[in-house]
């Protein structure tokens, strides 16, 4: 179910594109009516923690999913031997943006709470802010678990 659930979360701008898509995975035959039933009840549970909720809440000017954010490489604008010049690629889970703010989210489905995890939110962080977002916050949304943890 994570990975179903994360496929939508990637579809989705707001709370209602999510239910939609919850729905389209019944229609399309990907879930059963009543899997449909208990995703919808874990979104609408999700949603009421209040930090989920402003997430998913159509007020964002630019909501990015799964964009890449190309990184510089040492010796930027050189061959790595392969032919490749760019950087690394990183793709955070969400990206929020409005009012001079930058939010960022990755979505874990999983019981562990790896220190990688938060690790790998403070490199998206340090990456939006060289990309000239100023007021920069992360955060680990742990869905199992039905928590956040900011970063």
């Amino acid at each position: 179910m994570g990975i179903l659930l994360h496929r939508v979360f990637e579809q989705s701008g707001d709370r209602e594109q999510v239910r939609e898509g919850v729905r389209r995975l019944a229609l399309d035959g990907v879930v059963s009516t009543t899997e449909a039933q208990q995703l919808d009840a874990a979104i609408v549970q999700a949603f009421s923690d209040p930090m989920v909720g402003e997430w998913f809440s159509g007020r964002w000017r630019e909501v990015r999913n799964e964009s890449d954010i190309i990184t510089p490489r040492k010796g930027y604008g050189q061959s790595d031997g392969h032919g490749r010049t760019g950087g690394a690629l990183r793709r955070p889970d969400r990206v929020m943006i409005a009012d001079g703010r930058c939010v960022v989210v990755d979505y874990k489905f999983g019981t562990q709470k790896l220190p990688a995890y938060a690790r790998q939110i403070e490199d998206y962080a340090a990456l939006l802010r060289s990309m000239g977002y100023a007021d920069v916050r992360g955060y680990i949304w742990y869905i199992s678990m039905g928590e956040v943890v900011a970063v």
